[in-house]
C-alpha cells in the first residue's frame, strides 16, 4: 500500500502542472519549441487538481504516521518527493517562468544528482577504463565534463532550433525542413534522463547501489 502512495505522489507532483501547462495555454514559454504541446480541455486540470493534492497529502501523512508510530524516517525519498513538487509548481503554475523553473529544476534537482553519479561513479572507478578513471579522478573534471557536454546540447538548440543567445552559443544554422527529425534527436538526453531516473537507480535491482 505505501509502494502506491509513493508512486502515485511522485508521479502527480510532474503531471499536474503539465496538465496545468497544457489547459492553460499558450505559456510565456515552450517546453522545447512553440506548439509542442496540444491545448487539452479545462476539465482535465479540474479533474486532476484534487488527486494531486490528495496524493501528496497521503504521502506527507503517511510519512509522518510511521515517524510516530515506528520510528522511521525516510528522508531520502522525502526530500525527492517534496523538492520535485516544489520546483514543477513553482516553475510551472505559479510563476509561469523559464527562468524561475530552470533555476529550480538545477539547484534543486541538478547539484543532488550531480552528487549522486558522482559518488557512484567513484564506486564503479577501479573496475573500468583509463578513459572512465579519468573523468571520475575528482569533482572538478567530473563538473567540467558535465559542463562540457551540457554546452553541446544546447549550442545545438540554440542555434539550430531556438535562435538565440549568439552571444555565448555563436550564430544561427539554417535547419529549414530537418528540424522534424533532429528536434526528436535533441531530444533523447531528455529521455535518457528520465529512463535513468526510473529504472538504473532503483537500489533493489542495481547491486552498485547497495551503497547508498
Amino acid at each position: 500500500m505505501t509502494w502506491w502512495i509513493d508512486a502515485v505522489a511522485v508521479y502527480l507532483a510532474t503531471v499536474y502542472p503539465l496538465a496545468f501547462w497544457m489547459t492553460s495555454l499558450p505559456r510565456n514559454f515552450e517546453w522545447f519549441v512553440p506548439n509542442d504541446f496540444v491545448l487539452l480541455p479545462a476539465i482535465v486540470e479540474t479533474v486532476i487538481f484534487p488527486i494531486y493534492v490528495i496524493a501528496l497529502s497521503a504521502y506527507f501523512m503517511k510519512s509522518i504516521y510511521q515517524y510516530f508510530t515506528d520510528g522511521f524516517v525516510n528522508i531520502g525519498k522525502d526530500i525527492v518527493v517534496a523538492t520535485t513538487a516544489i520546483c514543477w509548481y513553482l516553475g510551472i503554475v505559479f510563476f509561469n517562468s523559464d527562468y524561475a523553473f530552470t533555476v529550480t529544476n538545477v539547484i534543486i534537482h541538478g547539484v543532488p544528482y550531480f552528487a549522486l553519479i558522482y559518488v557512484y561513479a567513484r564506486m564503479r572507478r577501479e573496475t573500468k577504463g583509463p578513459v572512465y578513471r579519468a573523468l571520475s579522478s575528482n569533482w572538478i573534471v567530473f563538473l567540467a565534463t558535465l559542463w562540457a557536454l551540457a554546452y553541446i546540447e544546447e549550442l545545438f538548440w540554440h542555434r539550430g532550433v531556438w535562435h538565440e543567445k549568439q552571444w555565448l552559443f555563436g550564430s544561427d544554422w539554417d535547419w529549414t525542413g530537418l528540424k522534424t527529425y533532429l528536434v526528436p534527436l535533441l531530444a533523447v538526453p531528455q529521455l535518457t534522463h528520465y529512463v535513468l531516473d526510473g529504472f538504473i537507480w532503483r537500489r533493489n535491482s542495481n547491486p552498485d547501489l547497495k551503497f547508498i
